[in-house]
């Protein structure tokens, strides 16, 4: 009987210091995870609050004539384009794409929407493949192409150095001071001599060297000088204009 009740102390011990051991295992510990709130990106081409939205014309040409070296004279009646023509320079505004403004290569206005639907400007200063450089309110800073194309429709103003005796679009036929000026900068492009002649009469040779300029620059070839080919006139003779990307890599 010593020995049975021996035993079964042994046993009861057992099991309850067995017992023992499973209820002091501590369960894992309960992983929590902290969640990092990001607290959302200013949106950087929204205009600024602390200055009035009406401001953002007058600031954006005046950015765009300070590229041309020209003051903006916020008195008076006299708009941007008055003040650029007084320097030899014209307004061109269009409607396209950021690849349209590439090609143009000239610094531009563009006009912009807030998230009201509130129109604003801003310049736009330079282009990269995938960037850009621009000018909001007094803030210059670069972009994402995609964040500029997100508040833009497409609308433009840009600055265009017109030639000397300018009057309008060179047509075959054409016979003035700005067909001398077009042989001179075609001549300078294709490292040639210019035609003599103190008076040219814009056709033939000159017609088909335009057109094939136009070609090489993606215009359409009509061999009619407007706007946009005496924008890539200046630009492809070096005349000393600003322009959105000097390099053939920026472009591409």
């Amino acid at each position: 009987m010593f020995i049975i009740a021996v035993f079964g102390a042994l046993l009861s011990s057992a099991y309850f210091n067995n017992e023992s051991i499973q209820t002091n295992i501590s369960a894992p510990p309960v992983l929590t995870e902290e969640i990092a709130k990001e607290s959302p990106q200013t949106d950087r081409l929204q205009w600024p609050d602390e200055l009035p939205i009406k401001q953002s014309r007058e600031m954006a040409f005046s950015n765009l004539l300070g590229i041309w070296k020209i003051t903006f004279q916020a008195e008076g009646n006299f708009s941007a384009c008055d003040q650029a023509e007084a320097h030899g320079l014209l307004c061109y505004k269009g409607l396209g794409s950021l690849n349209k403004l590439q090609n143009l290569n000239r610094p531009a206005v563009l006009r912009m929407f807030n998230d009201q639907g509130k129109k604003y400007y801003i310049t736009l200063t330079s282009l990269k493949k995938n960037t850009a450089v621009i000018s909001v309110g007094s803030e210059t800073m670069e972009v994402s192409l995609e964040d500029i194309n997100s508040r833009w429709l497409g609308n433009y103003v840009l600055l265009w150095r017109v030639p000397a005796g300018y009057q309008g679009a060179l047509r075959p036929g054409s016979r003035n001071s700005s067909v001398l000026w077009l042989e001179t900068e075609l001549a300078s492009i294709q490292g040639r001599d210019p035609a003599a002649g103190e008076n040219p009469v814009f056709e033939k040779d000159l017609v088909r060297q335009l057109k094939e300029f136009q070609l090489k620059e993606g215009l359409v070839p009509d061999g009619i000088v407007g706007v946009q080919t005496f924008i890539h006139l200046n630009t492809a003779a070096e005349n000393n204009v600003p322009v959105l990307s000097g390099k053939k890599e920026d472009k591409q």
